[in-house]
């Protein structure tokens, strides 16, 4: 505690490497190919119940062998009558539903989407519930904005009601309309990388069209527009190739979204384009983004009629790669954002590691914004990374009080345990606005008054 070097040294003693004894043999498909050395490295998810009244939280057991196929639950909605918590098959291009009735917590059963590979979000409008997804088919590329049709008795059933260019990741409601952030499919960015052009689908903002009173159908999927995209900021083309959008959340008037980049990501896309044509660190440092977080308003429908836009956390100049040519060799020059400058400061709100805007939810008249801190997981690269170690370890969780005023940090040591990578959930209930984090340290264990150790947490802002 209070050493962030120790506690990044630490951490790294902490994961599990099960290899070829994991639960899991073989490499699953979704694993991206720096990281298949640790493809056997995987939990079963769960799934937890939770009473507010009385403070408990209960694992529920659904004896559904379909659990142990799914990679995590990153999506969870419900309506009057269901709960359903979905997320990615382990080994095939799929969602896994689950459904339980929301009164009793009964088991109703489960299912595989084959259509769709991706799921993040739910969101409630009214009596209906709508979700974002990444279309599983090469025949049908981008993604999908789905509303749900079932019943208690029958309840997977969608029809889709938004069709996007890329993967339907972050979905939210604003001026009576959805927005959904959306991702670059990942054979996208091989495309880029192997490309004379690199031309790609970039992430960007969706937007649907004024949800009637008896909620959107099938004929308004062909209704919906982009209104936003990375290149809009970002001035180098493959770097922009490698970012998605983040989180979003209506708030004071205005709808505030994030980008998220993996770290690593931009390292790996340009080491497969220009080759290791520059140092280690400098390919890390410049290829790297931190989380920006921008907000819109006034959006139109008619093509004449521009949104309100404002950059609020960014860089003013970034690094571009300009590759050798005409016997010069390849170089890093800084340009001006294609946007504007930040209205209130730099990006990852000034923590290089802060890569993803992974969370935003509002309670009690503030917005709150979780991230992903990767600085814990980074223990011996700092130095090749250039980039000092933050002040705090562990994620970090920001409060915006009014549309006039800055982020402020409400945590910057994971809630008080550095092991917490970030604050992948958030929502609001009863008045209290409750987490829940993500951790690789699943060995830690500290047992004794106020000691916390790995694993995910559950928590409650007071």
């Amino acid at each position: 505690p209070g050493d962030p070097v120790l506690a990044m040294m630490a951490n790294s003693l902490y994961r599990v490497c099960d290899f070829g004894a994991s639960l899991y043999p073989g490499v699953p498909r979704w694993i991206p190919e720096h990281l298949r050395a640790f493809a056997g490295d995987w939990r079963p998810p769960e799934i937890w119940r939770f009473d507010p009244s009385g403070n408990k939280l209960v694992k529920m057991k659904t004896g559904d062998e379909r659990i142990m196929l799914t990679v995590g639950f990153r999506a969870a909605g419900a309506t009057p009558d269901i709960v359903f918590m979905a997320g990615p098959h382990l080994y095939r291009p799929a969602i896994n539903l689950f459904a339980f009735a929301s009164k009793t917590g009964a088991y109703l059963g489960s299912t595989t989407l084959t259509d769709y590979s991706n799921i993040r979000r739910f969101v409630s409008v009214g009596s209906d519930l709508y979700t974002a997804v990444e279309n599983a088919s090469s025949q049908n590329p981008g993604g999908s904005v789905l509303r749900w049709t079932g019943t208690l008795a029958d309840p997977f059933h969608f029809i889709v009601v938004g069709k996007l260019d890329a993967a339907g990741m972050y979905i939210g409601e604003h001026e009576g309309r959805l927005f959904v952030t959306t991702w670059p499919k990942s054979d996208d960015l091989a495309r880029f990388s192997n490309s004379a052009t690199g031309t790609t689908t970039l992430a960007g903002l969706w937007m649907g069209p004024v949800i009637p009173g008896g909620g959107l159908t099938a004929r308004h999927a062909g209704a919906w527009r982009k209104v936003w995209d990375i290149s809009s900021y970002e001035p180098d083309p493959m770097v922009a190739s490698t970012c998605g959008g983040g989180a979003l959340c209506s708030f004071d008037g205005w709808l505030y979204w994030g980008t998220m980049q993996l770290p690593g990501q931009g390292y790996d896309t340009f080491t497969s384009r220009y080759g290791q044509s520059a140092s280690q660190g400098d390919i890390l440092t410049n290829t790297a983004r931190a989380t920006c977080v921008f907000r819109g308003r006034n959006f139109g429908t008619a093509p004449s009629v521009n949104p309100e836009i404002e950059l609020l956390y960014g860089e003013t100049n970034l690094p571009v790669y300009l590759p050798a040519a005409a016997n010069k060799p390849g170089q890093w020059q800084f340009f001006p954002n294609n946007f504007s400058p930040p209205k209130f400061g730099r990006s990852g709100f000034g923590n290089f590691y802060d890569c993803y805007s992974w969370s935003m939810e509002t309670n009690q008249g503030s917005l709150y914004i979780g991230t992903f801190d990767y600085s814990v997981s980074q223990f011996g690269n700092d130095a090749v990374l250039q980039k000092p170690v933050p002040p705090g370890i562990g994620a970090d969780l920001y409060r915006i009080s009014d549309a006039s005023s800055p982020a402020v940090p409400v945590s910057l040591d994971g809630a008080g345990n550095v092991f917490n990578l970030g604050f992948r959930n958030m929502t609001s209930l009863n008045g209290s606005l409750y987490l829940g984090t993500a951790s690789a340290s699943n060995l830690r264990d500290l047992p004794g008054p106020g000691q916390r150790g790995g694993g995910w947490e559950f928590l409650r802002l007071k």
